[in-house]
């Protein structure tokens, strides 16, 4: 930036004070504090968006990174601002957008007043249904910033101390989103918003792989029951898509069990056990489900998706993948009428010795197309 580190800062002195008196006004005079609290939203971002550091050995030694100073300056008036306009898209937008800044530029720095900007997200979530994708991308990019499981594990009691903070502040606001999306799956209209699963869905399988331990047991059974309810009432392409995406994931966690069992204290240990008590408990009722939707449920782009999560359980045990199977298809008229006892049993002993995913995907498909009514299975598998 021209101005410099100083020059910036000084720049930033009347804006804070702009927003303090505006949001002063706000209570009693919403639609006239607006406007001023709009410009201030502005130029504060754009001051932010110069107090880019890639290279941190420019900072001063012990010191925070001045967008994480500047963000706990102007928090007083957020917290009115976020009060009072927790609705106002035009404002959320910008609210928003300085957000994600200032944890992708200060990064850990702003574990200051995370706490309260997540306290923000959570009551914008529940009051905001529109901004609900916003919100969501939003804290997928918190994930992906505030990641557990790099490569840099804490070493120093302040490290590990940070990172346990960072854990239960994700795994507190993650309760919110999950209680409140799962409010929404049972909304008539939830089908005129998938972007709301969608981003969900891809903020679930980002926690995953980065941030384990935010996943709290009791998480797993939402999880699984809001991504399997999205089988019957998701038309929309890419968010079903998601849904699949993340009942893979979640299975194939199932690969850290020998770590989990060799390092009790992995991060991953608390999250594996609990999939696999679940898998125990549900797995032939997930394979009845999936093989519902592949074979008419749901459009036939989405076999593939279903095919991988199939493949997926096949995986970790297939002699329990074949006797839940096998049950699941003594159903009489399952999937449909369309397929013969004897076609069943030919699908399932091609499922138990296609070992390759495509060939997997490929026996999965014909089933389906014929459960469909729309060609004779057998003679292609």
């Amino acid at each position: 930036a021209q101005l410099g580190l100083p020059g910036l800062l000084r720049l930033a002195n009347p804006v804070i004070s702009g927003l303090a008196a505006s949001s002063t006004n706000a209570p009693t005079d919403p639609a006239g504090a607006k406007k001023a609290i709009t410009i201030d939203l502005k130029i504060m971002l754009s001051i932010c968006k110069s107090l880019v550091y890639d290279d941190r050995s420019l900072l001063v030694p012990g010191s925070s990174h001045p967008v994480a100073s500047l963000m706990q300056a102007i928090l007083p008036s957020l917290d009115v601002i976020v009060m009072i306009y927790a609705t106002d898209l035009e404002i959320l937008d910008m609210l928003v957008a300085l957000y994600r800044h200032a944890i992708l530029s200060a990064q850990k720095d702003m574990l200051i007043v995370l706490p309260q900007l997540f306290r923000h997200i959570s009551h914008v979530y529940v009051l905001s249904p529109s901004s609900s994708s916003l919100i969501l991308s939003f804290f997928t990019t918190a994930v992906n910033v505030f990641s557990t499981t790099q490569s840099d594990i804490p070493s120093t009691p302040q490290q590990q101390q940070a990172t346990a903070q960072i854990t239960s502040l994700f795994g507190e606001t993650l309760r919110t989103i999950i209680q409140h999306t799962m409010g929404l799956l049972q909304r008539p209209d939830i089908a005129t918003r998938p972007d709301i699963l969608k981003n969900f869905f891809e903020l679930v399988g980002q926690l995953t792989t980065t941030m384990p331990e935010a996943i709290l047991p009791q998480y797993l059974q939402m999880f699984y029951d809001i991504a399997v309810g999205s089988l019957s009432v998701l038309y929309d392409r890419t968010a079903l898509r998601s849904a699949l995406k993340l009942m893979a994931r979640l299975v194939a966690l199932m690969e850290h069990k020998t770590e989990s069992s060799s390092s009790p204290s992995s991060v991953w240990t608390p999250l594996v056990a609990e999939i696999e008590t679940l898998l125990t408990q549900k797995e032939a009722d997930l394979i009845r489900r999936l093989i519902s939707a592949a074979c008419g449920g749901v459009s036939r782009s989405h076999i593939a998706g279903i095919a991988d999560v199939l493949y997926a359980l096949h995986g970790i045990n297939p002699a329990y993948f074949r006797e839940c199977t096998m049950s699941v298809l003594q159903t009489e008229g399952f999937p449909s009428k369309a397929v013969t006892p004897d076609q069943k049993s030919t699908f399932l002993n091609s499922l138990m010795r296609n070992h390759g995913i495509k060939k997997f995907r490929d026996t999965v498909h014909d089933f389906a197309v014929v459960s469909r009514g729309l060609q004779d299975f057998g003679a292609s598998t």
